[in-house]
């Protein structure tokens, strides 16, 4: 099951399995007749993910000694989109991603790094807003 897979890699088990369902559904493949940003894909989910990565990244700089202007380097959108696709590649998750139809199944470096950023986003509001699992 893909729910199972998934959570094994993130090491995380969903209390609400619709949670992990939403941030897979890539923005633009939701249903076209959506009446929530949510119900359209997993932006809103990428974007509270990527908020959480800047900040424990920004905040591991800081608590390492360096300057808080100096940490900009490490969170550039082009590096972490990459690290963030590798790291989906990794896991296999491309099967379980739904694209938009144009996409035709293909899991674009942005939607892969979107999806990344979408199932921290989804983690850390199934577990109350924990930081422990950001």
């Amino acid at each position: 099951m893909a729910s199972n897979q998934i959570e094994h890699a993130l090491q995380y088990k969903f209390k609400d399995p619709a949670l992990l369902e939403e941030a897979l559904v890539a923005a633009g493949a939701g249903p076209k007749k959506a009446k929530t940003a949510r119900e359209k894909g997993n932006k809103v989910l990428a974007l509270i993910g990527d908020a959480l990565l800047r900040l424990v990244l920004v905040d591991d700089s800081v608590v390492a000694g360096q300057a808080p202007g100096k940490c900009q380097h490490i969170i550039s959108a082009e590096a972490s989109n990459n690290n963030l696709q590798k790291l989906q590649q990794e896991w296999e998750l491309a099967r379980f991603i739904k694209t938009p139809f144009k996409n035709k199944g293909n899991v674009p470096r942005t939607t892969g790094a979107a999806t990344m950023e979408a199932l921290v986003g989804a983690v850390w509001l199934d577990s109350g807003r924990d930081l422990e699992y950001a």
